[in-house]
């Protein structure tokens, strides 16, 4: 029986890295001056590692970000909605988590995204943010 766990472990755990990458275009940004950048951080941790989350910025999917890794683009100054797709318990279906934030012209805006009964999600000072970046895997996006 362990065994059996062990592989069906490693099967989820190969899944879920095959399945990470951008998802769609990145947002238009109307002038690079005045645009804000957006860093999404995802925690490391094996609770719920395996799984992927989908990222999307006002209502369009960016990308699909596995644990330990990060992603930075940019978005116009402005009120903007970030939301997070997962995997519900026993894989039925999908629920989400939104936050809606404030891109200020020239700034920085960190959120973090780590497992629990849901996904959580939260704005973080620029230099926790800066910190907690060093450690992650930037996922290249185009």
């Amino acid at each position: 029986m362990k065994k059996i766990l062990i592989i069906f472990l490693f099967i989820i755990a190969t899944i879920g890295c095959a399945t990470q990458g951008q998802l769609s275009t990145l947002p238009k940004v109307k002038s690079q001056t005045t645009a804000c950048d957006v860093f999404v951080i995802r925690k490391s941790t094996i609770y719920g590692g395996a799984l992927i989350y989908t990222f999307g910025i006002d209502h369009q999917d960016i990308v699909a970000l596995a644990s330990g890794n990060y992603v930075t683009f940019k978005v116009d100054s402005g009120t903007h909605i970030a939301s997070v797709k997962y995997p519900r318990q026993l894989f039925l279906g999908t629920a989400q988590s939104s936050l809606e934030f404030e891109c200020i012209s020239s700034n920085e805006v960190y959120i973090y995204l780590w497992p629990g009964l849901a996904v959580n999600m939260e704005l973080l000072q620029e230099e926790e943010g800066s910190k907690l970046i060093q450690n992650a895997k930037l996922i290249d996006l185009k």
